[in-house]
């Protein structure tokens, strides 16, 4: 048989190919990124995380207060760009919380749809829009339902060529149920200029004893005083993104409130002012449970439900408020919202005045909340990474704390009307800790424990290697320890590590390693107290020199925070050198895991002062098998530094 290719391995397919590619200029462009941070980080180290704190706090001020020339104008005060995002978010979570509240069963939409204007247009007479006697009927109709007020979102603004017709809708709009009738306000542009003062509003309330103050305004009111009476506006403002999220219930224009429709037919509802409700509200949006409607035309008891679909049954208008108003297709009066992008204006009043009877609509917290805890949190983070902390903590902490903030906002929006909305604080402060983790990765290497700022080893002569290992335990001063003294050893011992941290990571040269051993392992425990610290250099003199300025410099950091009503650190160290010239890449790797473990096996009794007073002159060598001890130029051979 042929064997042909046996024991050639195959060649790479082209997905390989690519693969390490990428991954090889990746490594570059990353190797890269951390020679640059490094070389930041030994020039501000730890006064990066103070500056770029202050940096982001001036940022939420100019924000949401504006400075001079720089504040903004839309929001009375600064841009409040984090508002508009936290809008956008609102609309995503609004749409799909699980559950939604059930509507009360109050409100009803009668709506003058496609059918109640083609019903009409069939038999020959006016389809759009619908007569005025007509309407007359329908509020005849509604009353004889006993509803208990409605709101008609119909603008009766001019007379029209029929009188009779006109004067019908008049005399039966104060008869029957109190309803409530369209209107436009607005404030007086160049564009629309003004028609009279706010106190001309016949539905406005002064808000002061004596009111003074009556701007003018543009005001578009029903053609019958009888419909003027109880009239309120309709206009809708959009937001920026032209999303309707906001309600506008009423208006404060100088000691006057102007009223919209809705805040008035809610205000009869429940028998108060409606200036005891607020200027504007969040509307609880239900995307799983629409308001009630039906086809207007099915409440004309001479057209006999024309539109009412087989099986269904009008329903029971007793004591229920109804809205009125055009859905058909062809009118300009639909709006974006949350749950629907064109939702027709009646159906969004019926939104809001469903808000206000069952008291559903959402609270949402002071505009400055999101600020404030977004400046809290960036605080928190910048103090926490310029102490020193832990970076496994940090992690953890601020992920749970995320966590925390997102699960508060979507359960308080499910299952209450309170939104605390905390989705751009969280983004903002992931972002702040982002670049706070980049930076105390790249200081040299020393928060992950990587060698990416420097050369590799074997570049430049760097093959001089020390392990060298602390084990930081604290003493027995018993009448210091409190009630708790595990607990308070258990503190001590995080102070002196993350003070050594910080110490190394700004101003020393070794590579700091604490997690030896897996932190969710129950060997951790035993492990907690070692640190491993990594020393290499070109040569065994500036070996020496690096580690004993590093130790030096643990010592002075210790002695500053030694007191008397602390526990008493208790630091020893042991080290043992290799050298990896003239090994390859397996070698070398046997050659450390070897050096450390001999190193962990040193007895832990020489402490950090003793160590630092022998002056390191002497350093444990560790000898791959079947190598030739050669000492290095300079160096003393010697046993342990233990033994010194």
């Amino acid at each position: 048989m042929a064997t042909e290719g046996k024991g050639v391995p195959p060649s790479p397919n082209v997905f390989e190919r690519a693969a390490a590619r990428f991954i090889k200029t990746w490594g570059l462009y990353e190797r890269a990124l951390g020679r640059t941070l490094s070389a930041l980080a030994s020039r501000l180290r730890f006064t990066f995380f103070l500056a770029m704190t202050a940096i982001a706090l001036g940022f939420l001020f100019w924000d949401y207060y504006g400075i001079g020339a720089w504040a903004g104008d839309s929001l009375q005060g600064g841009h409040r760009s984090l508002s508009a995002v936290e809008d956008s978010l609102f609309d995503w979570v609004i749409a799909r919380r699980p559950i939604d509240p059930a509507m009360s069963g109050k409100v009803v939409v009668a709506e003058i749809d496609e059918c109640s204007i083609s019903h009409f247009e069939k038999k020959g007479l006016p389809g759009w829009p619908w007569p005025r006697d007509r309407h007359a009927d329908l509020l005849t109709a509604l009353g004889d339902a006993g509803v208990a007020t409605v709101g008609y979102d119909v603008l009766f603004l001019d007379k029209s060529t029929q009188a009779d017709s006109d004067e019908m809708l008049s005399q039966v709009a104060g008869l029957g149920a109190p309803t409530f009738f369209a209107a436009n306000f607005g404030d007086a542009t160049e564009d629309t200029p003004a028609t009279s003062t706010v106190n001309r509003w016949p539905a406005a309330l002064p808000l002061v004893a004596k009111p003074k103050q009556a701007p003018q305004a543009t005001i578009q009111l029903p053609y019958a005083p009888a419909l003027a009476q109880r009239a309120g506006f309709v206009n809708i403002e959009r937001s920026g993104d032209a999303m309707v999220r906001d309600f506008p219930l009423w208006q404060r224009e100088g000691d006057w409130g102007v009223p919209s429709m809705a805040v008035l037919v809610a205000a009869q509802y429940l028998q108060r002012k409606f200036t005891s409700f607020p200027q504007s509200i969040r509307l609880n949006w239900r995307p799983h449970h629409p308001l009630p409607v039906v086809s207007a035309v099915d409440l004309l008891p001479d057209e006999h439900t024309p539109c009412l679909k087989p099986g269904q049954k009008l329903p029971d208008l007793k004591g229920k408020i109804v809205l009125v108003g055009y859905v058909a297709s062809g009118i300009n009066d639909f709006k974006p919202t949350p749950i629907d992008p064109q939702m027709a204006g009646v159906v969004l009043q019926g939104e809001a005045v469903e808000n206000l009877v069952d008291d559903t609509w959402i609270r949402l917290p002071h505009p400055g909340f999101k600020y404030l805890l977004s400046a809290i949190l960036i605080a928190f983070i910048g103090w926490s990474f310029w102490r020193g902390e832990p970076s496994q903590d940090i992690d953890a902490i601020f992920t749970a704390t995320n966590l925390v903030l997102t699960a508060v906002a979507m359960l308080t929006l499910t299952f209450s009307t309170y939104f605390f909305d905390i989705f751009t604080v969280v983004g903002i402060s992931l972002s702040f800790f982002g670049l706070c983790r980049t930076y105390l990765a790249g200081m040299r290497g020393r928060a992950l424990g990587n060698d990416d700022h420097v050369p590799e080893l074997g570049e430049h002569g760097r093959l001089h290697v020390v392990l060298l290992i602390l084990r930081v335990s604290v003493g027995e001063h018993l009448e210091v320890l409190g009630h708790n003294p595990q607990a308070r050893r258990f503190w001590e011992t995080n102070e002196y590590r993350r003070q050594i941290r910080r110490a190394l990571y700004a101003h020393g040269y070794a590579k700091m390693h604490e997690g030896l051993i897996e932190r969710k392992t129950f060997l951790a425990s035993d492990f907690r107290e070692v640190i491993l610290m990594i020393c290499d250099a070109p040569s065994v003199e500036e070996l020496r020199w690096e580690i004993l300025h590093d130790l030096k410099l643990i010592n002075e950091v210790l002695a500053k925070i030694a007191h008397h009503h602390r526990l008493e650190q208790v630091v020893t160290a042991n080290a043992a050198y290799v050298d990896l010239s003239d090994m390859d890449q397996s070698s070398r790797s046997m050659a450390l895991q070897n050096t450390l473990g001999k190193v962990l096996q040193m007895p832990a009794s020489t402490s950090l002062r003793a160590f630092i007073a022998a002056d390191v002159e002497c350093l444990p060598r560790y000898i791959y098998p079947g190598g030739t001890a050669t000492p290095a130029t300079g160096e003393t051979p010697c046993a342990s530094p233990s033994e010194s």
